[in-house]
């Protein structure tokens, strides 16, 4: 087998691209929605291995902002259409490819690379490291009783179909998802891929519905979600499948789930992309009930480490000196970190490290969802005992790292 070659892909390339996708994902071939997907990619970012004139290897990525602990945004990469052939497998050219985005990362000045894992053993090895994990939820409707203490609904509600409900979401959603950690600020392509629904991905559901919750003649959340029928020897057996709850402050998001609770033949209502852990467990009379999955959702790998450490607040004052080890890519250092809920700076020092950790568990805690004292105990960070937790005072942040936009 010669080493294939590597260069950037066009539109040319899109047919070829999708058959690849298709052969290595195991998916049958589907026309619908292909020029939709193909306006969302960002084909100057597009990376094409090429072995005999076939095609062998693909990767892109789109461009982001990403919002960080304390609410302002940073530039980052999104790595998605990884695919490898069968044949080419084990043999270094994923590490190519990934070498490749990498340095494309870093000359356009993003400060991070993101990625959704299609399996979780593979990517940390590239620096990448879980930061926003994302939840699936089931719960029967029989036991969707909220606690007595939960306010009652004190606004309206309205059902939409996507078309109508656009000018509403692109709305709610920015102001919803502002200053949670994790969160993408969508591109155009990325509310159009939202704002479609083909009936190939139906599996026997409903189009999407939309539920506007308003109060005081304002939107102030909505919910898209899809039924499909079903009925047993009891009666009726149906499901509610939710995928996407934005609400403007609690008393919309506890309004949005007593509807989505309580929809008329249905038994099992489920939801996909959830934060965890998932805030409607506060709300239940019986939280046992909900059965709570989670994965490991967004994966940050950090290029431009004092920029992105620079870039966001801390939740107590203090500093510490960080040495970050790199083995994949040359991204590593040591640095003098001053933080806290006003501002930060992060510049390379000769001080001798206070904790030293690999740039997969800074990608890691960078969001504020995992401890960096979790990480110390099981030995993946090292240091000064009172350097880790004040560092881990440091990075935790009182808002669940989310984000709903998988791509």
């Amino acid at each position: 087998m010669t080493e294939p070659t590597i260069r950037t892909g066009t539109p040319n390339d899109f047919t070829r691209m999708v058959a690849h996708f298709d052969l290595v994902f195991g998916e049958a071939p589907n026309d619908e929605g292909l020029d939709n997907f193909k306006q969302w990619l960002e084909f100057d970012r597009v990376i094409l291995a090429e072995d005999a004139g076939e095609l062998v290897g693909t990767a892109g990525a789109n461009s982001y902002r990403v919002t960080v602990p304390g609410g302002d945004t940073v530039a980052a990469a999104g790595l998605t259409i990884v695919a490898v052939r069968p044949t080419h497998r084990r043999s270094g050219l994923l590490r190519r490819m990934m070498r490749r985005h990498l340095e494309d990362v870093r000359d356009r000045g993003e400060a991070a690379s993101m990625l959704y894992a299609s399996e979780s053993s593979i990517y940390g090895r590239f620096g990448y490291g879980s930061a926003a994990p994302s939840g699936e939820i089931s719960l029967q409707r029989s036991h969707g009783a909220f606690r007595r203490d939960i306010p009652a609904a004190r606004g309206t509600y309205r059902l939409l179909d996507l078309a109508a409900a656009d000018a509403i979401m692109r709305q709610i959603h920015p102001l919803a998802t502002a200053g949670v950690p994790g969160a993408l600020v969508l591109r155009e392509p990325d509310w159009v891929r939202r704002m479609v629904d083909y009936p190939s991905r139906r599996e026997g559901h409903t189009p999407w519905r939309v539920l506007i919750y308003d109060r005081d003649g304002e939107p102030r959340g909505y919910a898209r979600y899809r039924q499909k029928d079903g009925w047993g020897d009891g009666g009726p057996e149906g499901t509610v499948a939710v995928r996407d709850v934005q609400a403007l402050d609690g008393e919309a998001f506890v309004a949005l789930w007593r509807f989505l609770l309580d929809i008329d033949l249905s038994m099992t209502i489920a939801a996909t992309h959830r934060p965890v852990p998932d805030p409607l467990r506060l709300l239940l009379a019986d939280p046992r009930r909900l059965v709570e999955k989670s994965s490991d959702g967004l994966w940050v790998r950090p290029l431009d480490v004092p920029a992105l450490l620079a870039a966001r607040r801390y939740r107590v004052p203090g500093s510490v000196v960080i040495e970050v080890s790199d083995e994949f890519f040359e991204a590593g250092g040591r640095y003098q970190l001053e933080g806290g809920p006003d501002g930060a700076t992060c510049e390379p020092t000769a001080a001798a490290a206070e904790i030293s950790l690999g740039v997969e568990q800074l990608g890691a805690v960078y969001l504020g969802g995992q401890a960096l004292d979790d990480l110390a105990w099981v030995g993946l960070i090292q240091g000064d005992a009172a350097a880790i937790r004040r560092a881990n005072d440091m990075f935790s942040w009182p808002i669940t790292p989310h984000n709903t936009l998988h791509f």
